[in-house]
Formats: structure tokens, C-alpha cells, sequence
């Protein structure tokens, strides 16, 4: 028998022999810290992908405001275009009405709005043309378009062309856009009762309503 204070350096027991239990038990420990590992690398570390985020209802998409990249202020640049290379462009720039209505002679309805689309100082002198083209009817469809799509600032500028070109429409003339004054029509009813359009804008829209409902089909 070992003297006291001898067990310490006594030669480790190797045990039983390991059961079919034991060795399941310990492949079940080693399967779940790889698992582990697998998850805190893939989930959490630097290169972890996000969880997908949850996509917005239609509901929720459908009320957000539509954003109109048109911009008509002084400081707006205009979109790349033809246009700026174009000397009876920057002439009408002046708002000589001469100039102006020499553009639109040239340009007619679809290259006034072919400029429009372009915002800045084109889009304006697009249109300040508009009334004066013999075709500018054809222009009422795209500019109520613009107009239900366009913000506040943009829309004003819109609205008062819209204006001017119903004014300057001739009742004796055969339609030549029906369709698309019918549908202008109920743009700007929608416009003119709209709470979220300035009242300035809102009468804008329905006096244009108004002159084009004198109009005869």
C-alpha cells in the first residue's frame, strides 16, 4: 500500500471502457459545436449576409408621394438635350414673344414638350411656346400628365402653359386629341379639388377645365 502522499504521483486509471451511449453522446456534442461555429461565422461575422429586409406593402408604396425630377426655378439645369446647342433656343430665353413664337412655328407641340421634359431654362421656354404652336392641342395630354406627376413649383409653371394654350384654342377648329383633352379633363378636375395642390393652382386647374369643356368635340 502507498505511502500517504504518494497518490498524487500514482499512474492515471484508464477507466472503463467507453459504452455505445458514451461514444453517441460525445458525436452529438461535437456535431453541435460545429454547428455552432458554422452559424457564428455565416450569421454574425464581418461577412455575414443581412437578413432580407421585409418589402413594403402596396398599400404603403401607393400612398408615398411620386417625386418629379421637373424643376423650372433659375437655378435648375436642364437635362442633356439637343436643345443647348440649339441659337433659336437661347434666343426665345429673352421671353421676346417675336422669338418665341418663331420657336414654336419651328418645334410644333412635340418638340415644345420634347424641351419641357428637359426642365430648367428649356423646359421653361418650352413652355412659354407651347400656346403659340398651331398644333399645341396635341400638347394638352402630356402636359396634364406632367402636371398630376409634377411638385408644387413645377406644377405651377404647368398649369399656367395648360392655361394659356386651352385659351388660345379656336372653337371652330375640328379636334384633333380628342382622347387626350377627355382625359386631361379629368386630371384637372382631380387637380382643382385636390387638398394637397396650392388654392393659386387649384383655380389654375379649373379654369382650364372650364375652357376646355366650352370647347365643342
Amino acid at each position: 500500500m502507498p505511502a500517504a502522499g504518494q497518490e498524487e504521483n500514482a499512474p492515471p486509471s484508464r477507466g472503463l471502457p467507453l459504452t455505445f451511449g458514451d461514444v453517441e453522446c460525445r458525436k452529438g456534442r461535437v456535431v453541435a459545436l460545429v454547428a455552432l461555429v458554422a452559424w457564428g461565422a455565416g450569421g454574425c461575422g464581418p461577412g455575414a449576409t443581412p437578413p432580407a429586409q421585409p418589402k413594403a406593402s402596396a398599400a404603403s408604396a401607393q400612398t408615398r408621394p411620386r417625386a418629379s425630377p421637373l424643376d423650372f426655378s433659375a437655378s435648375a439645369q436642364s437635362l442633356p438635350g439637343r436643345m443647348h446647342e440649339d441659337p433659336s433656343w437661347r434666343n426665345a430665353r429673352g421671353k421676346d414673344a417675336l422669338r418665341v413664337a418663331e420657336l414654336a412655328d419651328r418645334e410644333g407641340a412635340s418638340g415644345l414638350i420634347e424641351g419641357v421634359r428637359l426642365g430648367g431654362w428649356i423646359g421653361l421656354v418650352g413652355l412659354q411656346a407651347l400656346p403659340y404652336a398651331a398644333d399645341a392641342e396635341v400638347a394638352l395630354g402630356p402636359l396634364c400628365m406632367l402636371a398630376k406627376e409634377a411638385g408644387d413649383s413645377a406644377r405651377a409653371h404647368i398649369l399656367r402653359a395648360l392655361l394659356s394654350v386651352a385659351q388660345r384654342m379656336r372653337a371652330d377648329v375640328e379636334r384633333v386629341a380628342a382622347e387626350d383633352i377627355t382625359s386631361c379633363l379629368s386630371t384637372l378636375a382631380s387637380l382643382s379639388s385636390a387638398k394637397h395642390v396650392p388654392p393659386s393652382q387649384r383655380d389654375l386647374a379649373d379654369a382650364a377645365r372650364v375652357r376646355l369643356q366650352q370647347l365643342p368635340p
